[in-house]
């Protein structure tokens, strides 16, 4: 995660080791401490870039298509396309403001599996 707010917290922790990572909390509140804006004003914690790793992903995409000649100078091109091919669910980034009450979780995910024809004309 890149930066959470002006004043990073304290990290006391390993934030990707020691739990499962689900959808509803990829990342725990635990390893990192927030700093006190009364008696830290100004300080900056620990917490380094991107110090904890969302979930991979994973996607295979076809692309198949055909020619049919007309004549001599024009022909008919059919393509059938299928991206993510598979249906794996590609999530995004979990939630980075530790003030969130959504801190750590998943809140959206990339597209399912989507396929088009297209049928075009080359002159």
């Amino acid at each position: 995660m890149t930066g959470f707010y002006s004043s990073r917290p304290d990290l006391v922790s390993n934030p990707n080791a020691g739990q499962p990572h689900t959808a509803n909390e990829w990342v725990s509140r635990a390893p990192f401490l927030q700093l006190n804006p009364q008696t830290q004003a100004g300080q900056f914690g620990n917490e380094g870039r991107n110090v904890v790793r969302g979930p991979g992903i994973e996607d295979a995409d076809v692309s198949l298509f055909k020619y049919f000649n007309i004549d001599e100078t024009r022909r008919v091109q059919f393509r059938a396309e299928c991206f993510n091919l598979l249906n794996h669910p590609n999530f995004g980034l979990p939630e980075n403001d530790l003030e969130s009450p959504a801190f750590g979780q998943i809140l959206q995910a990339g597209s399912p599996r989507l396929m088009q024809l297209a049928v075009k004309l080359v002159f």
